[in-house]
């Protein structure tokens, strides 16, 4: 019987996360589920892939604090679960512009969105000792919008993320590949008014937003897409 891959996907315990989880489980992987703040979603989640067959563990750290990331992978070779894949998907998403840019929301943005995942992403390449590794960041396709002005160190932070996702995509070949995936508008959030989702479908040109299982689906295709490298896929529908 073949031994089943296991993948770990930060801040997989709600949202976007979650869905993504799910779909690993769906296919048979084992999940490690990272969370900071959602012990109790992480934990029901857990418990709803074991009733699929799969392994699910989580594990809590804040991504602000680099002594705290830098013992997750660690931390779970210790336990005997070795990773094939990581999934960085974990972010933080406030605004602030250049005008009331402030160093806590500077270092915030970019610990979380951008050093955290590198972090990661050094010590998978570290203990991966398989075939191919892959890694699929989790970035923004929405130029204009979050990707803006109005959200600058969230901007930055994710702009950086997709550019780190090209620059280490030749570094780490041929035993890991690292792509990305870049959704549009996708699901409500708390900076979002009740009519934001549609002023946007108005203003992307294919006329329609991203869903969770597009995503999903994105991620999955660049699991398989043993040739791909270095990519980020835009989700935004030419926004």
């Amino acid at each position: 019987m073949q031994k089943s891959k296991t993948v770990l996907i930060t801040g997989g315990a709600v949202r976007i996360g979650r869905e993504i989880v799910l779909s690993f489980a769906d296919k048979g992987w084992d999940v490690v589920i990272h969370y900071n703040n959602s012990a109790k979603p992480a934990e029901k989640l857990a418990a709803e892939i074991t009733k699929k067959n799969c392994k699910a563990y989580t594990v809590k750290a804040d991504l602000r604090d680099a002594k705290a990331v830098s013992a997750i992978i660690p931390s779970l070779a210790k336990q005997d679960i070795k990773l094939d894949c990581l999934i960085n998907n974990a972010a933080l998403f406030e605004k602030d512009s250049l005008v009331d840019i402030t160093p806590a929301s500077w270092q915030n943005h970019m610990n979380i969105n951008l050093f955290a995942p590198l972090q990661l992403i050094r010590d998978f390449s570290v203990q991966y000792k398989g075939g191919q590794g892959n890694v699929i960041n989790i970035t923004d396709g929405m130029a204009g919008w979050s990707i803006s002005p109005a959200f600058l160190s969230y901007s930055l932070s994710k702009m950086g993320l997709a550019e780190a996702t090209k620059l280490l995509a030749r570094e780490l070949a041929p035993k890991i590949r690292i792509n990305a995936v870049a959704p549009g508008p996708t699901l409500e959030g708390k900076q979002d008014k009740p009519d934001t989702f549609i002023k946007l479908k108005k203003l992307v040109p294919l006329g329609t937003i991203s869903s969770p299982q597009q995503v999903c689906d994105a991620v999955h295709y660049l699991l398989n897409a043993k040739s791909v490298t270095g990519q980020v896929i835009s989700l935004a529908g030419g926004l």
